[in-house]
C-alpha cells in the first residue's frame, strides 16, 4: 500500500510539472500575441 502510495506521489508531481508547462507555454503565446498584434 505504502509502495503504491508513493508512486501516485510521484504521478502527481509529474502531472503538476506537465500543467506548469502548459501554463508558461500558453503565457508565452499570449503575450506573442500582445507583441505582434
Amino acid at each position: 500500500m505504502l509502495s503504491c502510495f508513493i508512486s501516485n506521489k510521484i504521478k502527481n508531481k509529474n502531472i503538476l510539472k506537465e500543467t506548469e508547462n502548459e501554463k508558461t507555454s500558453i503565457i508565452k503565446l499570449n503575450t506573442h500575441f500582445m507583441l505582434y498584434n
